[in-house]
């Protein structure tokens, strides 16, 4: 009698039985989680039995199956371009006194993306000059008087920082889209300075306007540890017992510290120095995460000399303490 009949039933059968266990996330996204989670991968992870396969293996639904949002973002390069170059002009003027070729004053043209040098000492232009287009290549010089020095932006420059700056707004999209949890995301250059992003499945445009749309930038400032700023401030205008603002030395000088952040900053506003701007910390609360027991303020440079378009590369690493 010929059995090869079995074989065939049983491979059949293997075959089925493997797609169905394979369809398991894919049911469980359309049918078992509310609509508004169906892409949201940490919550179909949750809701899966442990034998199911991994909730990356899904069937994913595009935009125009099951609708969502669909952005378009606008790198604003102009301002960019403008912030970088007050930031080289505070970057150049520092260069020239750590070197010892004098003290200058930068005026920045933002409209025309160009800096004039003036020396307090006019006999020091020469050096200076040599210097700064030899160390800044990234500028060119325009003219020059007696006692000043004119720069502009190189158009090359210009270029390559207006490409950069839509790169880097799309790697950090997709970050947070990412962190965010959502599924079969496209995110895609839109001419020369603008984003395209498309939410399959997601329905609250103000969240994802919030979520993408925030800016960041990492800055470095210089602290003012020597100023007795905060000092003064406290022991001339007391705040109120019931506010819990307090002084501190827990840093190694005066600080304030209080339970409240808008409190806190309520009560430095409008005596701060004129080229100084306070800044806070969250003392993180040590059992719940992204809360804060207290807020402790920095006196800091309002000037910016470096940000993280300056970095290269950033890695995480811990000492031999185990601390980050």
């Amino acid at each position: 009698m010929d059995r090869s009949w079995w074989w065939r039933a049983a491979i059949i059968a293997a075959v089925t039985l493997g797609s169905i266990w394979f369809l398991v996330p894919s049911y469980y996204s359309f049918f078992v989680l509310p609509r508004e989670k169906r892409n949201d991968i940490k919550a179909l992870e949750q809701a899966l039995p442990k034998w199911a396969p991994s909730a990356k293996d899904r069937l994913s639904l595009g935009l125009d199956l099951q609708g969502g949002i669909h952005m378009v973002m606008r790198v604003d390069t102009r301002t960019a371009l403008e912030k970088r170059t007050e930031r080289r002009g505070i970057q150049i003027a520092s260069s020239v006194k750590d070197k010892n070729l004098g003290e200058v004053t930068v005026d920045t043209d933002a409209e025309r993306l160009q800096l004039t040098l003036k020396p307090k000492d006019p006999k020091t232009l020469d050096a200076i000059e040599k210097d700064v287009l030899d160390v800044f290549r990234d500028f060119t010089k325009v003219s020059r008087t007696e006692d000043s020095l004119t720069l502009q932006l190189r158009d090359n420059q210009i270029d390559r920082f207006k490409q950069d700056a839509v790169e880097q707004a799309m790697l950090v999209i997709r970050r947070r889209i990412d962190k965010w949890g959502v599924a079969e995301v496209d995110v895609r250059t839109l001419g020369t300075d603008s984003i395209q992003i498309s939410l399959p499945g997601r329905q609250d445009a103000d969240q994802a306007k919030e979520l993408i749309g925030t800016t960041a930038q990492l800055e470095f400032r210089m602290v003012d540890d020597q100023s007795t700023y905060f000092q003064d401030h406290f022991s001339k205008t007391p705040p109120p017992a019931e506010s819990g603002i307090v002084m501190t030395t827990e840093e190694g000088h005066p600080q304030i510290k209080g339970p409240d952040r808008v409190a806190l900053l309520e009560y430095v506003k409008g005596s701060v120095p004129a080229n100084r701007e306070v800044l806070l910390e969250c003392k993180a609360n040590a059992l719940k995460k992204g809360a804060c027991d207290s807020y402790i303020t920095y006196l800091v440079e309002k000037e910016v000399p470096l940000t993280g378009e300056s970095l290269s590369s950033a890695d995480a690493n811990f000492s031999q303490y185990g601390e980050p």
